[in-house]
């Protein structure tokens, strides 16, 4: 009478344990640099983006947020082959685990895009034509947020939302307020410039200007504009 072997527990109910033919200490320094590897390109991307922000159009931050990780996820069937993982994991989760390493490289590269673009650059007064401001709707209004879309592109007119103090907010009775909840590209293109919000920009030395802090508004430009349109029309009725 043959003894049938005791079944084997599959590969998501295997219990973790060191290997004992092989020193602890370099089975524990291999688990630290996954983890840092996994988690280091998210900390990386979080740093470039509070720090470091860089001033990119919608369609730039989808390319950089969105189609990294679906390239680098791609990559992976390349770089990482089948063999790495359990013999008897599904497909599916293979899939996830390719796209979280996909993710992981991805963010961190972009990461450190952004910290070598802006890191010790030269920064730069400029004054940006404000298209509209809005306010966030958090239930506790001393939350609230106040952002106001610019054209920080010279040879565009697509939109970056700057977040201002609120001092800043309540002084520009002239910009009108983005009440609805979505707007299209080409309504945003069709609004006219009103005054000037003076940021400053740091020139990255790989070509993508960021945004340090918001300095305040130009008064002297709006005077001008206000004087230029006075003119235009003396009687002021249109």
């Amino acid at each position: 009478m043959s003894v049938s072997a005791a079944p084997q527990p599959r590969w998501n109910e295997r219990k973790f344990h060191f290997d004992p033919t092989k020193p602890r200490w370099i089975q524990i320094l291999k688990i630290a640099a996954q983890m840092g590897a996994f988690f280091g390109g998210l900390l990386l991307s979080l740093v470039s983006m509070f720090v470091y922000p860089m001033l990119l159009t919608d369609r730039g931050f989808a390319a950089v947020y969105l189609g990294g990780p679906l390239l680098a996820f791609g990559v992976t069937f390349f770089l990482v082959h089948r063999s790495w993982f359990p013999a008897d994991m599904p497909p599916s989760a293979r899939l996830q685990v390719r796209l979280g390493i996909g993710m992981c490289a991805a963010f961190a590269c972009a990461g450190l895009f952004g910290i070598v673009n802006g890191y010790r650059t030269p920064l730069v007064i400029q004054d940006s034509p404000m298209v509209y401001r809005r306010t966030s709707t958090p239930s506790d209004s001393k939350q609230m947020g106040y952002y106001v879309g610019t054209r920080v592109w010279p040879s565009s007119r697509d939109v970056y939302e700057v977040i201002v103090p609120r001092s800043v907010y309540a002084n520009l009775d002239d910009v009108p307020v983005l009440t609805q909840g979505r707007i299209t590209r080409r309504q945003i293109e069709a609004i006219p410039d009103h005054g000037m919000l003076r940021l400053l920009v740091g020139r990255g030395r790989l070509g993508v200007n960021w945004l340090d802090r918001v300095v305040g508004t130009n008064p002297h430009k709006r005077q001008t504009e206000h004087r230029g349109a006075a003119q235009a029309d003396p009687t002021g009725r249109g």
